[in-house]
């Protein structure tokens, strides 16, 4: 029987499926589809007019659907783009030295940044079992769609993995600050951080960096909204058959008994068939261990959350293949690995208990 190998070597195996995967694929901004374009021109915008309006550097009108429009209206009558623009911030630098691929490349940092950091949950050495498991939730046939894109979703897998990272090692407010961040990807990331703060030892230090990651947020929809509460989903403009219109995305929500199971069982987009590990990696440490630590329950609370939401989401299945909201808690089901293939190795990384003074 070989012996257990490094934990490194399944992360090195994965990078280099992914790049061959990009490599592969790559043909100029073929990557650039859907919400990845709105991402893309607020870059080209900051840099060629200095603002936000995106109308005269996306040639794309409005649409007539609030779940494919691109654009806002702000406080003083300017449009802006409807999406939190922090990806588009972060994303400044790369097109500004390589153009669209260098966006490509930023995609490819989230993707493999996530990866290494949730493989330190993992022992140093680890079963060819253990090892194959965890490396099989970065390889469904699904996610590969979104590593050969400019996704917003593999930012949040990024910050999340990040923030749980730092928050399973007594690190609070660095936790914190990230989970703050993440409100200005996706304001409903609100709830991550009140899950952060619930399993932070340190509630007051992991509330202080959440606040100050909250605050460019906060900042930017006062000064674009009129608001820190107002975003541009609340402010969607339409195209009509006589001008344009404003809605609020708060009118894609409803409740729907059907919708529930739809998200599991609908082909090919439910999580069975777009990610058919999730489901066994969550339940498996609840079935196979007498007690649940804190890393599982918060992996548990985190998906319950991104579960409720999107059930009464309208436009769930609006992506190819499956669901890209669900993809920072399929890439975090990896936790799970572990407890599916029975590795007997106990988990080397931090926990709750005992924080250091």
């Amino acid at each position: 029987m070989p012996p257990n190998p490094p934990r490194w070597g399944f992360v090195v195996g994965l990078l280099l499926i992914h790049v061959g995967t990009v490599v592969g694929t790559c043909h100029p901004h073929t990557f650039l589809k859907a919400d990845a374009i709105n991402y893309a021109y607020m870059a080209v915008s900051m840099i060629q007019d200095g603002d936000l309006d995106l109308r005269n550097n996306l040639p794309l009108p409005p649409s007539r659907n609030p779940e494919s429009s691109f654009y806002a209206l702000g406080r003083d009558g300017a449009w802006y783009p409807k999406h939190p623009p922090l990806l588009g911030f972060l994303g400044i630098p790369f097109y500004f030295l390589l153009g669209f691929s260098g966006l490509l490349l930023l995609n490819g940092l989230w993707v493999g940044g996530a990866i290494v950091i949730l493989s330190l949950f993992l022992p140093k050495q680890i079963s060819w079992l253990h090892g194959l498991a965890f490396s099989a939730v970065f390889v469904q046939p699904y996610l590969f769609a979104h590593v050969y894109d400019f996704s917003s979703d593999m930012l949040l897998a990024f910050l999340l993995a990040g923030s749980a990272w730092l928050l399973f090692s007594h690190r609070e407010g660095w936790a914190g600050f990230l989970a703050g961040m993440m409100v200005f990807v996706r304001p409903n990331y609100l709830l991550q951080c009140l899950v952060g703060a619930w399993f932070a030892p340190r509630r007051s230090r992991f509330l202080a960096g959440a606040a100050a990651g909250l605050l460019p947020c906060l900042l930017y929809n006062t000064w674009a909204f009129g608001a820190p509460w107002k975003t541009g989903y609340q402010s969607v403009i339409l195209q009509t058959a006589t001008g344009y219109a404003v809605v609020s995305h708060l009118s894609l929500f409803h409740l729907s008994p059907r919708q529930w199971l739809d998200l599991w069982i609908t082909f090919p987009r439910g999580l069975l068939f777009s990610a058919p590990l999730l489901l066994p990696f969550l339940l498996a440490p609840w079935l196979r261990s007498r007690t649940v630590d804190a890393i599982h329950r918060f992996q548990t609370i985190t998906f319950l959350w991104h579960y409720v939401f999107y059930a009464f989401y309208i436009p769930w299945d609006a992506d190819r293949g499956g669901i890209r909201f669900m993809i920072p808690v399929i890439f975090f089901s990896c936790l799970g690995s572990r407890y599916c293939v029975g590795d007997p190795t106990p988990e080397v990384s931090p926990r709750n208990d005992d924080p250091p003074s």
